[in-house]
């Protein structure tokens, strides 16, 4: 007769994770594996006597996710100048700045994901794309043009399409700078398409699909180097579905709504430093992204701005006030500035791998279904300044053992439905004198029964 055993799929899940992160320090990668092809490749391209470099509190990745440098908080208080940057592998790439200088590094300890910021050595942007069949042979580039020269005699915009080609692009007689630019090849294989703009350069206009397109969501884009003029537009990359490396110039100071939404191979996110916004749905099912770089000046990060990557530590920036994101299932550890007010909605939802998150003292708000299919979390503490949990705030949080409230009045609980599903047998602390009040609160009562006092002071 089989044999059968039953199998904790969280559990196995998280061994797994366990081991591709170990093969990824190995190989000095941040690509995501999957199971078994990518293990058994990846370590059999592992030299024997490589140095393993593991992820410490202050991390220095490169744009594609390599962990490149790695310190303690203290050593990085130690050091006298950041390390060296990268050597670029594409001869048109220029290593410019870390997003974060040393001084904002040691004016804000604490653990910090670090990124390579580059530039194109003559300010163009470049496209490298893959023609893998006829039937997708011809690639439509949707293109924008402002602050261009008044001399109508020059090209608003050059195109080199990599196979012989060159396109120059003149202001049409209406003073007209959105265009939709195709071209098809005559056979298939790689191509680096160079971009040169006479003004700002927009990559996907107003009212586009994208920057390119192809015969449906494009497929062909594998990775684009933005050049000093470029900018993105709202949905520029969004539905780029093969790129899997994007470097943004130090001139990017915004993401504009889903400009990177569906970008399903992008490895890592580099936000410049100079980036202060990051619009809703920015990177929205960036399923493959395992780094995601926040910089120091970063104060908005919009509704639904990371969903669905594999990020498993995420450090939000210092100067944000609300925290955005959501869907995250990879992610093991959220580290939160003080300073921050709110939680946003949906932000930590179905955090399989969240077990422990230190939640800032300075926190006021806990948005819509902030915590919501949590079921890794064992413990959470309630700050004292939290005025207001949203519904389903902590809906099915089933594996949680002990909830700790520290403010002295009960916070307004919009709907009982915030602890719908909450686990019986989770301990819920509150401060010594406020039993009763906790217990009489409107929309505590389903979990009532299991608050007790304790000392604030132990």
């Amino acid at each position: 007769m089989a044999e059968y055993c039953v199998v904790d799929r969280s559990q196995l899940e998280a061994d797994l994770t366990a081991v591709a992160e170990a093969i990824r320090s190995k190989a000095g990668t941040g690509k995501l594996l999957d199971f078994p092809k990518d293990y058994v490749e990846t370590v059999s391209r592992i030299e024997s006597g490589t140095k393993i470099l593991l992820p410490r509190d202050v991390n220095f990745y490169d744009c594609d996710g390599t962990l490149l440098y790695a310190y303690t908080t203290e050593e990085l208080q130690e050091l006298a100048q950041l390390p060296p940057g990268p050597q670029p592998s594409k001869d048109f790439l220029r290593f410019d700045c870390w997003n974060w200088t040393l001084e904002q590094l040691k004016e804000n300890p604490g653990p910090r994901d670090v990124g390579a910021i580059y530039r194109t050595s003559d300010g163009d942007t470049y496209a490298e794309i893959s023609v893998a069949e006829m039937a997708r042979a011809t690639v439509t580039l949707y293109i924008g043009v402002t602050n261009y020269d008044a001399d109508l005699s020059q090209p608003l915009f050059v195109i080199d399409w990599g196979d012989g080609t060159v396109e120059e692009k003149y202001v049409d007689s209406t003073g007209g700078y959105d265009l939709a630019v195709p071209h098809t090849y005559q056979s298939t294989g790689a191509y680096t398409l160079r971009i040169h703009g006479a003004g700002s350069l927009y990559l996907g206009h107003n009212g586009s699909p994208g920057f390119m397109s192809g015969t449906d969501y494009d497929v062909c884009l594998q990775a684009l180097y933005m050049g000093g003029n470029a900018k993105l537009n709202g949905h520029s990359m969004k539905n780029h579905l093969n790129m899997h490396t994007l470097t943004l110039t130090k001139n990017v100071t915004a993401i504009p709504y889903s400009a990177l939404k569906c970008s399903l191979h992008l490895r890592a996110v580099i936000l410049p430093p100079d980036v202060t916004t990051v619009q809703a749905n920015a990177f929205e099912e960036n399923t493959n992204v395992t780094v995601f770089s926040m910089p120091c000046g970063l104060t908005s990060f919009g509704y639904y701005g990371l969903t669905r990557s594999q990020v498993r530590r995420l450090v939000y920036g210092p100067k944000l006030l609300t925290v955005e994101g959501g869907y995250n299932n990879a992610l093991k550890e959220a580290i939160i500035p003080e300073g921050v007010t709110g939680i946003g909605t949906e932000v930590f939802c179905y955090g399989y791998a969240l077990t422990e998150l230190q939640l800032p003292k300075t926190l006021q708000t806990i948005a819509d279904a902030a915590f919501r299919y949590c079921y890794g979390l064992t413990k959470l503490e309630i700050p004292e300044n939290v005025r207001s949990i949203a519904p389903q705030a902590f809906m099915n949080v089933n594996r949680l053992r002990r909830m700790t409230f520290r403010p002295t009045t009960p916070p307004t609980v919009a709907n009982a439905n915030a602890f719908s599903g909450f686990p019986a047998s989770c301990v819920i602390e509150v401060p010594a004198g406020t039993l009763e009040a906790y217990q009489s609160a409107a929309n505590y009562a389903a979990v009532a029964a299991q608050m007790v006092e304790v000392d604030d002071d132990r």
